[in-house]
């Protein structure tokens, strides 16, 4: 008896030394593997983490953040997104070889104008090719023109517009925009087409008063918005003998004075019709409050939904048809840098790419257990290197 449970003892006592060898070497080996691969936030990871990287796609990410991060271009040509990399980085270091690299037209193009811009140096205008744009037959460098006539809005100087090989349109705004900003009227005589020269003067009296600047407009409708303009007196419109051109005269009359309340004196004849001058309006001043008076859906959803996103204000998108409030919550919570109003998006996929997209710009891993697919939002913030 005393043999068997000597024999029992000994048979257990192996099978412990078994069992703690067994679970050493698996504790071992958990070490060993966590050590051989690392988890890191991808935006403090460096080239040489990239590389060690082995599956080809998040090695292009990795690039990619990299890249932007360190404002490195040369890691550009590794990344997941060669020309969204360059046209990243390029700017932000006033590198125009780097658009060189770029091989999509658009996106080539729209390198070299943002350097051009930031440096205001129009020679830089001339390296936009406008190489993948269809011809216009009015232009054939659309891209090249705004370039020049953007700058030279920003300079004020009108001897730019002369650069714009569009004549039709792009030059006739470009002395409109610096005749506006200087009150210089003889700018507007520099005008080919003769609705554009209107404007132009229309622009200017709206600051100067100049009554004389009337005389010189040819269409009927803007110069009874002109006078309407230099006496303050909108019934100028009712002068006009048609439903057509008073309609148009208080529609004219409402944008260039940025009086809304205007378009109420609309009667919705054959000329503009009021839904269009209140979202205009509404649009231009960003009072979305005008919004409320377009009385067509579609077009007040379009309109809460515009100043929505440029004066981030949330509570525009509360008045928006759900499905399109979703564009409008989206946007404004990543500019806002607020999550709470991912969780105001109807869809399951809409409120899901918020927190994602959200959790990448502020980089808070947390948001990523707000959507249904952690792992690949951790995925887009976290590197696993081997």
């Amino acid at each position: 008896m005393a043999k068997k449970n000597l024999i029992i003892l000994i048979v257990a006592i192996v099978v412990l030394i078994a069992a703690g060898g067994a679970g050493y070497y698996f504790y071992k080996t958990l070490q060993e593997q966590k050590e051989a691969e690392r988890v890191i936030p991808i935006q403090t990871a460096t080239a040489s983490d990239c590389e060690k990287v082995t599956d080809s796609r998040r090695k292009g990410w990795c690039y990619f953040q990299v890249a932007i991060e360190t404002k490195d271009g040369s890691l550009c040509e590794k990344s997941y997104w060669p020309d969204k990399c360059y046209l990243g980085v390029a700017p932000e270091i006033k590198d125009s070889d780097l658009c060189e690299k770029i091989i999509s037209g658009v996106d080539k193009d729209t390198c070299h104008r943002e350097i051009a811009m930031n440096a205001k140096d129009t020679n830089l205008c001339e390296k936009i090719t406008d190489s993948d744009s269809v011809p216009l037959g009015i232009s054939d460098s659309p891209r090249k023109d705004q370039c020049y006539r953007d700058i030279a809005s920003i300079t004020k100087n009108s001897s730019l517009c002369e650069k714009i090989t569009n004549r039709t349109h792009e030059k006739d705004e470009c002395y409109i925009s610096i005749a506006q900003q200087t009150n210089d009227s003889t700018l507007c005589e520099k005008i080919i087409y003769s609705s554009n020269k209107d404007t132009c003067y229309v622009r200017v009296v709206v600051k100067t008063k100049d009554s004389g600047l009337c005389e010189k407009i040819a269409g009927n409708i803007y110069k009874h918005v002109c006078y309407a303009i230099v006496t303050n007196d909108a019934n100028k419109c009712e002068k006009l003998t048609d439903n057509h051109s008073k309609d148009n005269c208080y529609y004219y009359l409402a944008l260039e004075t940025e009086n809304g309340s205007l378009c109420e004196k609309m009667i919705n004849g054959l000329g503009f019709e009021k839904h269009a001058c209140y979202k205009r309006v509404a649009q231009q001043t960003r009072d979305g409050s005008l919004c409320e008076k377009v009385n067509i859906q579609r077009e007040r959803d379009e309109c809460y939904l515009w100043i929505g996103q440029q004066t981030k204000d949330s509570s525009l998108c509360e008045k928006i048809t759900p499905g399109l409030a979703d564009w409008c919550y989206a946007d404004v919570a990543i500019k806002t840098k607020n999550a709470s109003l991912c969780e105001k998006i109807f869809t399951g996929s809409g409120k899901d790419s918020c927190y994602r997209d959200l959790a990448i710009e502020t980089k808070d891993d947390s948001l990523c257990k707000k959507t249904t697919n952690e792992e690949n939002c951790y995925d887009q913030l976290f590197l696993k290197i081997k």
